[in-house]
């Protein structure tokens, strides 16, 4: 009688563990828990933020000009950021690397570079060969060593092909800084440890830059 007890009640033990019930392991379903918001999931145990609502006003730079474009901003806050410097050039696949070391003292955080070819190749997928000044490479001074990678122009005339805008090889590297904290442009001269300032060289290290 003993031995048929026991075997009755492991059976019962394990028929329990078995069909229990472990609500800890069920997995939680995410979506939005807030009855007033537009996308209210009746079903969602866990919010992950994705709650929406009507007429909902969201700060942030609405200006299409500014570099910190929020397209979904509905209030101004006051953050929007503009670059003085703007560079409209296509790839060309041609490039010429500029280097500008932490030695350069007259830099500040947030001023901005430009780098210009004063006679570059202007005109845009045509054989006019039109030339002036062009912007042919920008950043923003961090404090850190800033490479920039100059965009070249190409031409394909010669064999039935088009212009592409850009630096020509040969041509002088102009630099221009923004002084962001005065809001003016400063022409400067570049004072180059490699390479002799013309584009087209393998690269150019600029060590310090001079106001002119």
């Amino acid at each position: 009688m003993l031995k048929q007890n026991s075997v009755f009640i492991i059976a019962v033990l394990l028929f329990l563990g078995c069909s229990g019930d472990d609500s800890s392991s069920s997995p939680g379903i995410s979506g939005c828990t807030d009855p007033a918001a537009t996308n209210y999931n009746l079903d969602a145990t866990a919010d992950d933020g994705s709650c929406t609502y009507e007429n909902q006003d969201i700060t942030g730079c609405p200006d299409p000009e500014a570099s910190n474009y929020n397209p979904n901003a509905t209030i101004d806050d006051g953050s929007c950021a503009y670059v003085h410097f703007q560079m409209t050039l296509d790839n060309t696949g041609e490039s010429h690397l500029v280097v500008f070391q932490t030695s350069i003292t007259m830099l500040d955080i947030g001023d901005e570079v430009g780098i210009f070819d004063a006679s570059g190749r202007t005109n845009y997928q045509d054989c006019s060969n039109q030339s002036g000044e062009i912007l042919v490479g920008t950043g923003i001074w961090t404090g850190e060593q800033l490479n920039l990678a100059c965009e070249g122009s190409l031409d394909m005339c010669p064999f039935g092909g088009i212009q592409l805008p850009g630096y020509i090889d040969g041509h002088t590297i102009t630099i221009r800084v923004w002084d962001e904290s005065a809001g003016i442009e400063i022409p400067v001269i570049a004072q180059f440890s490699t390479g002799a300032g013309l584009f087209g060289e393998w690269f150019s290290v600029i060590s310090d830059l001079f106001p002119r």
